[in-house]
């Protein structure tokens, strides 16, 4: 990283994708039966218009990436969303990764990183905390903050919360 760079903020950061989509299977396990067939049934079938898996998808992203979604916010990333880009880096959903990142594992580098890093991650979070707090432990001072009743999205769950935190940090390594 440049000379110039005092510190580094990892907002639910995903080294390792694998680790994720085990994460996130077992996040899967906490839906209702006929939700967790419809996922199964749509990775052999391919039918990601199914209503089931819709509704499972709606479900998984209530709990998982936001549970106070910022509706204006929300409309702006609608009109911004690459879908296809997204698709083409990770799949076609959180459970079973498929595309170009599906054998990242960047967990190598954080023993490199030499400068403060802060990791935050929501308490309901897809990236799961088990696993942010590992990758903080990694970064020689690497500091952790869990943001409580907060899924992947912090920035809309608890965004006082998160502000603060992340300027508490910038603050102490200023």
């Amino acid at each position: 990283y440049p000379n110039h760079v005092t510190s580094l903020t990892f907002a639910s950061g995903c080294f390792d994708v694998e680790a994720y989509a085990e994460n996130t299977g077992l996040l899967l396990k906490t839906l209702p039966d006929s939700l967790r067939k419809a996922v199964a049934e749509v990775d052999t079938t391919g039918d990601y218009l199914n209503p089931l898996y819709q509704e499972a998808i709606i479900k998984f992203n209530d709990l998982y990436a936001s549970r106070k979604p910022d509706l204006v916010e929300s409309d702006s990333i609608v009109k911004t969303y690459n879908r296809t880009m997204y698709d083409y880096m990770k799949g076609p959903n959180e459970f079973k990764i498929t595309g170009t990142l599906k054998d990242y594992n960047g967990t190598g580098y954080l023993p490199l990183i030499k400068v403060p890093a802060l990791f935050t991650v929501g308490q309901f979070d897809t990236c799961g905390p088990q696993l942010i707090v590992k990758y903080a432990e990694q970064v020689p001072g690497g500091k952790y903050y869990m943001i409580p009743d907060a899924a992947h999205i912090t920035m809309w769950d608890a965004k006082e919360e998160n502000v603060q935190v992340v300027r508490d940090f910038l603050l102490s390594v200023d």
